[in-house]
């Protein structure tokens, strides 16, 4: 078996679901082959090379164009002679260079739009967000968009969601579409499962990822002049505008910045309780927050806006649905905290990882083969 992913990034390295692949390819005989975003063959990309230092099974591989993708999305006819044609061409000069054999062959998407001109036979669909509702998704507004979601799922063999929210929106209906949700690496989980509830003098409360547009500024105001005895700790690049100005002006709120996925245990293990404050729209409510894994591979109680968790995580982190909810929430997750949840947190992580998450795909495809 070999698997063809298909990327919505400029490079490997840089990759959100880098570590998804890399789990998969490494349970896979065949490896994998992870193919970068498509660009003009005129371009230039600044290609950071990283992948000799993870999974040795993944090969990584450009894919040209004959014009930009932004031009060729204007016409259907233009997208096929110019996007289309090139790539699979591409595509099958490479599958015959390396011998790799059609019928084991599986081609995996993220995104609706990769559908009209990537190969769709032996198809693996992945929606990982409320595309529609994603503004920075170029394609969610195309008057097409919800007829490419349809053809995607009824075309793939497998079709997986992130959320069972999003599972539910699209009226799924065929057997081959299947919960998975997000999970993290196995290296995050803390190995030393504590026996009791460590009472410091101070509290830390965390966050790690995207500071974006999906981010709530407000919550994070609030939590800063609410708790000014406790340190907010922000660990990921700065986008929002309006929240660097909360940061800026809050002494207790500290700004980490990027961190290499390697150093977040080091972090994590100084938090006290772990944050998910997104604003309350449309987009967040199908978000299954990986941050949640994250905070729970080291037993930390959570607090998040109304996502879209896991059912199995009810009674261990705290779902709110406005400002103030989310204030009183902190202060009754870190008062209500004991070793049980502790520990039922950490055993929640270890269940999912990535590499229980390559068994399951991996299983599911089998079925093909």
């Amino acid at each position: 078996m070999h698997i063809f992913f298909f990327s919505t990034s400029e490079d490997f390295s840089s990759y959100h679901r880098k570590r998804e692949v890399e789990a998969i390819s490494e349970k896979l005989d065949g490896g994998c082959t992870f193919f970068n975003r498509p660009r003009f063959f005129l371009g230039s990309r600044n290609n950071k090379n990283a992948l000799a230092k993870s999974s040795s099974k993944v090969t990584e591989q450009e894919l040209y164009t004959l014009l930009p993708l932004s031009i060729a999305f204007k016409h259907s006819l233009l997208l096929f002679l110019f996007v289309k044609l090139p790539i699979l061409c591409q595509l099958t000069l490479y599958r015959m260079k390396n011998d790799i054999s059609q019928s084991s062959l599986f081609h995996w998407i993220y995104k609706p739009d990769q559908f009209l001109y990537l190969p769709t036979d032996n198809l693996v669909y992945l929606q990982y967000d409320n595309y529609k509702d994603d503004k920075g998704y170029f394609y969610g507004r195309n008057e097409r968009f919800d007829e490419t979601v349809e053809q995607c799922i009824n075309t793939s063999l497998v079709s997986l969601f992130t959320s069972n929210r999003l599972l539910q929106q699209e009226n799924v209906k065929r057997s081959h579409s299947f919960y998975y949700p997000n999970a993290i690496s196995r290296s995050l989980i803390n190995q030393n499962v504590p026996n009791n509830i460590v009472v410091k003098d101070s509290v830390t409360i965390g966050f790690i990822g995207q500071i974006d547009n999906s981010f709530s500024s407000e919550i994070l105001e609030s939590i800063a002049t609410q708790y000014p005895q406790y340190q907010i700790v922000l660990v990921g690049p700065v986008s929002n505008a309006k929240a660097q100005e909360v940061i800026d002006s809050h002494s207790n709120i500290i700004e980490k910045g990027y961190v290499p996925y390697e150093e977040l245990s080091e972090l994590i293990s100084t938090f006290d309780i772990g944050i998910c404050p997104y604003s309350f729209d449309t987009f967040n409510t199908y978000r299954n927050p990986l941050k949640v894994y994250e905070f729970f591979s080291y037993g930390l109680p959570v607090v998040c806006t109304n996502c879209d968790v896991d059912e199995n995580t009810k009674g261990y982190l705290s779902v709110t649905s406005s400002v103030d909810e989310f204030i009183q929430k902190i202060s009754y997750e870190l008062t209500t905290n004991t070793v049980a949840k502790k520990h039922f947190r950490i055993n929640f992580a270890k269940n999912n990882c990535w590499d229980n998450r390559a068994d399951f795909v991996i299983q599911k495809l089998k079925a093909f083969t």
